[in-house]
């Protein structure tokens, strides 16, 4: 479950499980769920930056379409 609450696809979680039967110390398990634990933060990184700069352009739009829709109502846009 918590495999995928972290995103992780079904086919990720079942190579992370399957590796302790492989190795019983668990260091392949580990390695692995490491390495995908790295590519899974760079993935959610990735995300925050684009929906960040989403944020930006979207409170931009909304100053610039307030501003307007003032103006066209003849109000001043900073009463």
């Amino acid at each position: 479950m918590r495999g995928k609450r972290y995103g992780f696809s079904l086919e990720e979680i079942k190579e992370m499980v399957l590796l302790f039967d492989c190795d019983r110390t668990g260091i392949k398990q580990l390695e692995r769920t490491v390495e995908y634990g790295e590519q899974k933060i760079k993935e959610i990184d990735e995300k925050i930056q684009e929906l960040t700069q989403l944020k930006r352009e979207l409170i931009q739009l909304h100053e610039n379409f307030c501003e307007k829709l003032a103006k066209l109502k003849g109000e001043d846009a900073n009463e």
